[in-house]
């Protein structure tokens, strides 16, 4: 009974979300959800879509908000960086003061392409194809906290979400998510 309780609820959540507009540049958006009284208060409400590969955007359970499964893109405040075609660069902020180990690996991957386009530590020739010369970091990232990403030359097409992964043995220490925005 408590499994049909759950799918009446998400059919009912989708439903609502379906109906929401948003424009380009928004930073923020409320999907309005509405359960009725008499849905029962050990049920779980889970908000997902089923175009990403981790697919939950929210749980949110009687005991509070659950973010162990949580896709994440939806984690941490987004920042928002604005820029114009024709600039000479643009600055994806990442920046820390965590002690992270030397030994640790830093990936900017492009969410909607699932695109590495920035690895450290690497060699030039170990870059990907496409963010060779058109991407930089700061020297000794690690020791200095500051992650950002340097995108040369940028145009529309690089609008999109970028997220900022430092890594050790295969645990995230650090993820950071910038969306940007390149007016043509």
């Amino acid at each position: 009974m408590k499994i049909f309780v759950v799918t009446g609820i998400l059919l009912y959540v989708s439903q609502q979300a379906l109906g929401v507009e948003v424009f380009d540049g928004m930073e923020l958006v409320q999907l309005p959800c509405q359960v009725n009284v008499s849905v029962s208060m050990e049920s779980t409400v889970v908000w997902s879509r089923e175009d990403l590969r981790f697919s939950t955007v929210h749980i949110h359970q009687q005991s509070g908000d659950d973010l162990s499964e949580q896709n994440q893109r939806y984690i941490y405040k987004l920042q928002v960086v604005r820029s114009a075609e024709g600039k000479e660069c643009v600055v994806l902020p990442c920046k820390t003061k965590t002690h992270l180990p030397h030994s640790a690996t830093i990936e900017w991957r492009r969410v909607d392409t699932d695109e590495v386009v920035h690895l450290y530590p690497s060699s030039q020739q170990q870059q990907p194809e496409m963010a060779r010369g058109a991407t930089e970091m700061a020297v000794n990232p690690l020791r200095t906290g500051d992650l950002s990403l340097t995108l040369f030359n940028p145009n529309h097409y690089d609008s999109g979400l970028y997220v900022c992964t430092v890594q050790k043995d295969g645990h995230n220490l650090k993820q950071k998510v910038v969306s940007l925005f390149v007016q043509g």
